[in-house]
């Protein structure tokens, strides 16, 4: 026979878990179905902050001054390496279509309508994401790598579709893991 029961991994975890009938659960996420005697695969969507939470409100103080006490405040571990008013070209590889853009103005664009646009929007986002410490699919490090090998291969379409998935709370349940008041 079928049942439902509540999985749910610890906050500080994401990925693909193995799970049997006798385990016990205590989080929030939604009801999974499985048989009484098989184990099942759970996968735990990893947490992100979209490009919108950055942009406004409480998510643009998080990081508009060097060592901001808000990041710490609202959750953050260590401290973001840039802030808001920096030009994306002068911390990340450099793509001539970008000058002029600080880290704000990218993630207030919308995305516009460039691939490169986009992709670098989401580059932002997901940076912060990883730099703040929540359960996330990449670590800051990676981001860089992801960004250089989509200048060098021009596939920003690619990393657009990668990043926007990984920064979308809504596939966690429409929640971003930051206080939105830090």
């Amino acid at each position: 026979f079928y049942y439902l029961r509540t999985i749910i991994a610890p906050e500080d975890q994401c990925g693909d878990f193995q799970v049997d009938n006798t385990a016990t659960f205590t989080t929030n996420d939604t009801g999974r179905q499985g048989s009484d005697d098989a184990s099942v695969v759970l996968t735990v969507p990893c947490e992100g902050c979209t490009p919108g939470f950055w942009q406004g409100g409480a998510g643009s103080q998080l990081w508009n001054v060097v060592s901001d006490p808000d990041w710490t405040a609202s959750g953050g571990m260590g401290t973001n390496p840039y802030i808001h008013t920096t030009p994306f070209n002068d911390f990340f590889t450099l793509y001539t279509g970008l000058n002029g853009f600080t880290m704000l103005d990218l993630v207030g664009t919308g995305g516009g309508a460039d691939n490169f646009q986009k992709a670098a929007r989401d580059t932002v986002a997901a940076y912060l994401n990883a730099s703040w410490g929540m359960a996330f699919p990449y670590e800051p490090g990676d981001i860089w790598e992801l960004w250089d090998a989509a200048v060098s291969s021009g596939d920003f379409a690619g990393l657009h579709s990668l990043l926007a998935s990984a920064n979308d709370p809504k596939s966690i349940g429409g929640y971003c893991p930051i206080s939105g008041t830090p």
